[in-house]
């Protein structure tokens, strides 16, 4: 058996080029066989250093070639294989961690097509995490999903959330429960510094008392309890610009609809929220 060549390791197989497809940075000349290795790797180079495109795709195909040696790597070495899709995802959020790492990355005006306002998300005050939450709600009975997110003082990733809920019979209580569920997480993973941050304006008014809803008190004064199990806790209310990310984790539905999903990478649905939220918070 021939050995394997570069040409057919990074561009030329199916694997390679399914991870390329689904990363969306592919270009037609990365498969054409005439084209050779050097030409392809020249082109992988131009994206990068081409400060006309956006940085994620100018780290995004440096990260695809990464991926795809470790995985033949990985197949060769150790039996093991992954997926296209794992792949790609890998790819996304390598990419998308080493964004700061980038000179041109903090050159926001140049970044006009994000349409970026001033009621979008915001970094938390130092020494905070905020945990961005958010639920779907449905009025034919079907179970509520909620979908909550973390990150640090200065805008990064650190993790993310999405669970099923039990029945509830209004948007408020379906909000409410995805606080107390994103409460119970935080607290369980170590965090005590944190900001709660959904785009229902109720809800903040309602555990401070200000306001009152009788039905949904026990339900209120539960989250009230967590409430009082961290160091230092805030719950407020952001407009619906600013919490795009846990709404996108609350409608996008769970891998193979399990009850739970963790998320230690960034989700592959989140990679352009995230991208334009830390811009807009630079």
């Amino acid at each position: 058996m021939a050995d394997e060549t570069r040409q057919h390791l990074f561009f030329g197989c199916l694997y390679a080029q399914a991870v390329w497809r689904a990363t969306k940075v592919s270009r037609t000349e990365y498969f054409n066989p005439i084209l050779s290795i050097e030409d392809k790797l020249k082109l992988v180079i131009q994206s990068h250093t081409d400060k006309r495109n956006e940085p994620l795709r100018r780290q995004l195909p440096l990260w695809t070639l990464w991926r795809i040696w470790k995985s033949r790597n990985l197949l060769v070495y150790q039996r093991q294989s992954n997926t296209w899709e794992t792949d790609a995802q890998k790819a996304t959020s390598d990419a998308f961690d080493w964004i700061p790492n980038q000179r041109s990355f903090n050159d926001t005006s140049k970044i006009t097509h994000l349409g970026l306002s001033k009621d979008g998300w915001r970094k938390p005050k130092k020494g905070y995490k905020k945990c961005n939450y958010d639920s779907s709600y449905k009025q034919n009975g079907e179970d509520v999903n909620a979908g909550w997110i973390l990150r640090d003082e200065e805008g990064y990733y650190i993790e993310a959330a999405q669970s099923k809920a039990q029945t509830c019979n209004t948007v408020l209580e379906a909000e409410l429960l995805a606080l107390l569920m994103a409460m119970q997480h935080m607290w369980i993973r170590g965090h005590r510094h944190l900001i709660f941050e959904g785009d229902n304006s109720k809800i903040p008014k309602l555990i401070t008392g200000e306001t009152r809803n009788f039905t949904l008190h026990n339900l209120i004064q539960e989250i009230r309890v967590w409430q009082q199990r961290f160091t230092n806790v805030k719950i407020q209310w952001t407009p619906r610009q600013g919490n795009k990310a846990g709404d996108c984790l609350a409608k996008n539905r769970r891998y193979n609809d399990v009850a739970f999903s963790n998320h230690f990478h960034v989700p592959r649905v989140l990679v352009h929220i995230l991208h334009e939220n830390h811009t807009s918070s630079s």
